[in-house]
């Protein structure tokens, strides 16, 4: 392999490696009840730690990492450790997040034994302390406004200014292709760490990255590649020198800055062995063993303020990522205790578990509080979005009926206009329902703005909830939406408008609305839609002659040269192409589909499979009762049809919807006994049996 290729090489695989620390985090375990006596009797709270490995750095030490919930000093002063004999072990603190953990350094810990940090209470203790070598930490901070960083002096000042932190870890190497603690854009990294140069007088670095570089050798500046850019590089572009080292370590401080989103994130130290350039790998750098942090215990046996995160899957969708997440609380007994969850996105929740769905990729505070008689316990928790769950799909019915079910458990009164904007863009392709509908409200509620691009999707999913309980009043409202912007959107809102009047009021008046509708908008979908809900009135008002003659009307304004021939074939495919939209659960893709349906063949309503189809599209949006005018006028316009089955198995379902369940549970199971064979008999037997 050449250079430039091993180049290239090196450049792809940052973009898909991920931090190596990131797996560990949170792993947590209950121990067992601690047997060892209380060592520091004014320290409310203590760490269970262990090590199961020798150190290979001395130096270095055993990481210990635990979870930080607003009860540890900035400094980390009032943090010691004891072995299980209440003896104190030397301890260095590295780096405080609050909400999300803090880190440290021990240097004496036996294999297999139990360690104990205490910690919280607000006061500073004096524990043994040392000196240890910190390597290999990654640390990521927000990027100021108005920041360059075209040389090491404009570095050193965006890092100085750089004052939100993401969060730090420490990693196997330096080589990543990700912010593993917040969004991947304008964050600026760094780095430090010892490289092992025992028996080396001299060294070639380069670093590869996107955007800018700095590379400090023995706390000298060395190299750097500044500026915006990608990451490619060949051998005669690569930015590298060769460094003097003495001595068995060297000292490494990797500045990094990611301004421009066009490129993806890239940071990489590398060297050069013989001819061959290569990221430096793990082995080379200084590393502590990692201890395992074992659970938490509180110093009177009552439950412990800190939650546990787990995010079990998140979905992309419409430029914005979604998470399922669970917070709990894992340590102590919460039973007698009152417990209370806030996001910082306006979330509001009760209980000992949360299960909800958050939004975004930047960091989320939450706060937990528990409550017993004049006790009160605090705990603040911060999650990351840096390493991704396993991902879920809108495709998958189960996985959006999970998201959907979440979204609708929570109150969505006090949530952010961010998370209702990601609900309620989602709850678009659910059911929608009366959940749906008031997460819509209030989104509109709170961000009224017509020309916001959610706002016919949000109105339309309000209506569509407020007419299952009240088509008057949901006439009533249309009515008083924002007229120039129901203009700009006027299918989705004049189309609502005929259903209400024809589907829910069977009201006369749905006549000469349709005709005004059909004028306003000549020669297009719309008007030929229009004037087929004159006849969708009469068929459901019985007035079967005139539903005739109004649909024979509107076909013979369609351009035909076949003269009709086509007609039967053009059906089937529509037939074929609604029920495989409804298998893959693109309910809104078949409702467009049916309009265009419809339009080019009105006629079709009175002798196929068409009303069976939009009633089961429509019951997919949760639209029950106009669903369950369609099947019924089916009934009444084929009584002898081979569909009467299906007609039945919908029909109960929409009877059970709307509350009559004994009748549905009746025709279920009629069609069980009376048809065993059917491919609907199986589930009409089980769906007899719901309560």
């Amino acid at each position: 392999m050449t250079v430039a290729a091993q180049l290239s090489f090196i450049l792809l695989s940052t973009f898909l490696a991920m931090p190596a620390f990131a797996a560990r985090r949170d792993r947590e375990v209950a121990p067992a009840a601690s047997s060892a006596p209380w060592a520091v009797q004014d320290a409310p709270y203590r760490a269970v730690v262990r090590a199961d490995y020798p150190t290979s750095s001395p130096e270095s030490g055993y990481d210990i990492e635990i979870p930080e919930f607003g009860h540890t000093l900035p400094n980390l002063n009032d943090c010691v450790l004891t072995d299980a004999d209440g003896k104190l072990v030397p301890l260095y603190p590295v780096w405080r997040g609050e909400g999300q953990r803090a880190i440290f350094l021990a240097r004496d810990m036996k294999r297999h034994a139990d360690y104990y940090l205490y910690f919280g209470g607000g006061r500073s203790r004096r524990g043994e302390t040392w000196r240890p070598l910190v390597s290999l930490l990654m640390e990521t901070r927000r990027l100021p406004a108005a920041t360059r960083f075209d040389n090491w002096g404009e570095m050193e000042n965006t890092w100085r200014r750089a004052t939100e932190v993401d969060g730090a870890g420490f990693v196997s190497k330096l080589y990543h292709a990700a912010n593993p603690f917040g969004d991947t854009v304008r964050f600026a990294t760094h780095y430090t760490g010892w490289l092992r140069t025992r028996g080396m007088k001299e060294v070639f670095l380069y670093t590869q990255s996107s955007d800018a570089s700095f590379v400090l050798v023995n706390d000298r500046y060395e190299l750097d590649w500044p500026g915006v850019h990608d990451g490619r590089a060949n051998q005669k572009t690569v930015h590298g020198q060769s460094v003097r080292v003495t001595g068995d370590v060297a000292k490494i401080d990797y500045y990094h800055v990611k301004a421009n989103a066009d490129f993806p994130p890239g940071m990489v130290l590398g060297w050069r062995k013989g001819d061959r350039y290569e990221p430096i790998p793990e082995d080379a750098w200084v590393h502590p063993e990692h201890a395992t942090f074992a659970g938490m215990e509180d110093a009177h046996g009552r439950p412990v303020p800190l939650a546990r995160i787990e995010m079990s899957s998140y979905v992309g969708f419409d430029n914005e990522f979604l998470f399922e997440t669970r917070c709990a609380l894992p340590y102590g007994d919460s039973r007698g205790w009152t417990v209370n969850w806030q996001f910082d996105d306006g979330c509001v929740s009760a209980g000992p578990t949360v299960e909800r769905v958050t939004v975004g990729m930047s960091p989320l505070r939450f706060r937990v509080t528990l409550q017993r008689e004049k006790e009160e316990l605090r705990g603040i928790r911060r999650m990351d979005f840096g390493t991704l769950p396993r991902m879920a799909s809108i495709n998958d019915a189960k996985d959006l009926d999970r998201y959907v079910e979440l979204m609708g458990n929570q109150d969505p009164a006090p949530l952010s206009v961010r998370t209702l904007r990601a609900y309620t863009t989602l709850l678009q392709l659910s059911p929608g329902g009366l959940a749906a509908a008031k997460c819509a409200g209030v989104f509109l509620q709170k961000n009224p703005d017509p020309a916001d691009p959610l706002w016919p999707a949000a109105q339309m999913l309000r209506l569509r909830g407020l007419m299952q309980l009240d088509p008057k009043l949901a006439l009533n409202e249309l009515s008083r939406l924002d007229n120039s912007a129901r203009q700009r959107n006027y299918e989705k809102f004049d189309l609502l408008e005929l259903e209400l009047l024809v589907f829910y009021l069977r009201s006369d008046t749905a006549v000469n609305r349709a005709r005004q509708i059909a004028t306003q908008h000549p020669d297009s979908r719309i008007a030929r839609i229009a004037m087929v809900r004159i006849g969708d009135l009469y068929r459901l008002q019985g007035r079967m002659k005139e539903a005739v003659a109004q649909y024979q009307s509107v076909q013979q304004r369609a351009t035909d040269e076949t003269g009709g021939k086509k007609l039967p074939a053009q059906d089937r495919a529509f037939s074929i192409a609604v029920i495989e939209m409804l298998l893959d659960g693109q309910r809104l893709e078949a409702e467009d589909k049916l309009l265009e349906w419809e339009a080019a063949h009105p006629m079709v309503k009175l002798d196929s499979d068409f009303l069976l189809l939009r009633a089961r599209t429509l019951m997919a949006g949760g639209r029950w009762r106009e669903a369950l005018a369609e099947l019924d006028s089916m009934l009444q316009l084929q009584p002898d049809s081979a569909y009467q089955i299906d007609i039945n198995f919908y029909r109960a379902r929409a009877l059970y919807e709307l509350g009559q369940k004994p009748e549905a549970r009746r025709i279920w199971t009629e069609i069980a006994k009376k048809y065993p064979r059917h491919d609907l008999a199986a589930q009409s037997s089980k769906w007899a049996e719901t309560p």
